[in-house]
């Protein structure tokens, strides 16, 4: 996963500055360069995108058991493509609580 602009999307692994994230003491997925990963909805099928940080909802991210959730949203590749450059997006567990292939990440 990597930051692309304002945008957040597929890449393939590596050690370049855009792929690296870190975690905040307050849930936010913060990239190299200090933007955090964001949602503007509340709902499935929004691409993310990375924003300055504010610590709204939109920017709680949790990694439990390989699956990054936020509430009822989890992040999920769009497609499901897994080739470099698809956008990463939001998808609603409380329409299909369940998880595909796409929906697990590892961290390295």
């Amino acid at each position: 996963m990597a930051a692309s602009g304002g945008t957040v999307e597929t890449a393939t692994c590596g050690q370049t500055s855009n792929q690296l994230w870190r975690s905040s003491s307050q849930g936010e997925l913060v990239t190299s360069d200090g933007r955090c990963m964001t949602t503007d909805a509340d709902h499935g099928g929004v691409r993310m995108t990375v924003a300055t940080c504010d610590r709204s909802t939109g920017q709680q991210w949790h990694f439990t058991d390989g699956r990054i959730t936020s509430g009822r949203l989890e992040l999920t590749i769009y497609g499901p493509y897994v080739d470099p450059g698809h956008p990463i997006q939001t998808w609603d567990t409380s329409e299909d609580p369940t998880p595909a292939p796409e929906m697990y990440w590892e961290l390295s």
